[in-house]
């Protein structure tokens, strides 16, 4: 959520509301090297990267209402639309942990790539996880919670977004991003774009990458799945 920001050396949040035009601060103690956090519409969740686990927080009182224990290293947290599972990426013990957000528990973990470090979650489509170490992208059935399909793609996958019928992986170290068709989940095509792809996002009717090592942003045109354009940035 845009209005909180993990304090990585200092195992707190700060958190800023701006309620009846008051703005207001608080900061609220989590456990180990907070990385990610994930909003939803009655909570906050926040992974906890050394302590191996997910803290969350009541998004009306500010304050920590549970930590759960995840595997080792949660790296990215991600729900499905509508809510019922959060899915948490354990970078360290490549699996996706999965908590009942109702209960705020861990119903499962599920054996993935290696190195996982993204997920998308697509509702009624399926849960999509980026292994940075087996270049590779997990499917995950939301029903099952079982993987379906291990996807080979670029070196490096990151960043992850579904657009439309597909979803975008940016692989970072071989500068491009996979196409990954959502009826069949296979490649349907790699677009070469700048060095070091790290994120993606879209903005109407194109996808932006942001290329690190380059200081440009590639724009696709997700019709043709081409590059259409090379933004110099900072």
């Amino acid at each position: 959520m845009n209005d909180t920001e993990a304090q990585l050396s200092q195992n707190t949040l700060e958190s800023i509301a701006n309620q009846t035009k008051v703005l207001t601060s608080a900061q609220i103690e989590v456990e180990e090297l907070p990385i990610e956090i994930y909003t939803t519409a009655d909570a906050t969740y926040v992974a906890n990267f050394r302590s191996n686990t997910v803290s969350v927080i009541d998004s009306d009182t500010n304050t920590v209402i549970k930590n759960i224990h995840v595997r080792d290293g949660p790296r990215f947290i991600e729900a499905l639309a509508g809510g019922g599972a959060v899915y948490v990426a354990n970078f360290r013990s490549n699996t996706v942990s999965v908590i009942d957000s109702d209960t705020n528990t861990v119903i499962k973990n599920i054996t993935v790539g290696d190195r996982p470090r993204f997920i998308d979650a697509l509702a009624g489509v399926a849960v999509y996880v980026a292994n940075s170490g087996s270049n590779s992208v997990s499917v995950i059935n939301p029903v099952t919670n079982t993987v379906i399909k291990n996807i080979t793609v670029g070196a490096s996958p990151g960043s992850i977004y579904g657009y439309g019928d597909a979803v975008y992986v940016a692989n970072s170290e071989s500068n491009s991003i996979s196409v990954i068709n959502l009826v069949n989940n296979t490649v349907i095509k790699n677009i070469t774009v700048g060095a070091y792809p790290i994120s993606i996002t879209t903005s109407m009717d194109a996808i932006y990458v942001a290329n690190g090592e380059s200081n440009t942003v590639s724009v696709i045109n997700p019709v043709t799945n081409t590059v259409i354009k090379n933004i110099t940035v900072g």
